[in-house]
């Protein structure tokens, strides 16, 4: 084998720091839990400004959740979507979990960009825990309490979401 392991090996892994992050949608998942059958969505968002350039956070959506189909709603009103997510699916029987859905959003979220704000629960994790516009001046929204730290806005900006009339 070209590597061998190593004992001590520091795998340098380490979650995105609380604050304001800058950052470009890499993909949507469906995932089931092999250990209790629970289906969930991941949202997956890499940062793209400051000290964790590079670092991802990740959303996870319990299936069928009427919370998270509201979260999942302002996500893509932060990109520019729901409008066009509206249009292409109207009516009260499409949720954001419904299968063509989530095929759209695997196809339509990734390359987008958003800033979004991570907090640390108390257990040490990361959590996504607003996301907004790339326009949107973060220092006039409240901050939720918790150990979020100052705003982190600096660096270049993901790429804007597409017309909603584009490859629908």
């Amino acid at each position: 084998m070209k590597n061998q392991g190593k004992e001590d090996h520091d795998f340098s892994m380490r979650n995105v720091s609380a604050g304001w992050h800058i950052g470009e949608f890499e993909g949507v998942e469906d995932f089931t839990n092999a250990k209790n059958d629970k289906r969930s969505m991941i949202i997956r968002i890499k940062v793209t400004d400051g000290d964790d350039t590079g670092l991802n956070a990740s959303l996870f959506a319990p299936w069928e959740n009427d919370r998270f189909d509201k979260i999942i709603a302002s996500v893509l009103l932060a990109v520019g979507l729901q409008d066009a997510f509206n249009k292409a699916f109207p009516g009260e029987e499409y949720t954001y979990f419904h299968p063509k859905v989530v095929e759209k959003m695997m196809q339509k979220l990734p390359g987008l960009g958003c800033k979004f704000l991570i907090e640390e629960d108390k257990n040490g994790f990361s959590n996504i825990v607003k996301v907004v516009s790339l326009k949107t001046d973060v220092s006039k929204l409240p901050e939720k309490k918790g150990k979020a730290a100052a705003e982190k806005t600096t660096g270049k900006a993901a790429a804007e979401a597409p017309a909603a009339t584009e490859d629908w």
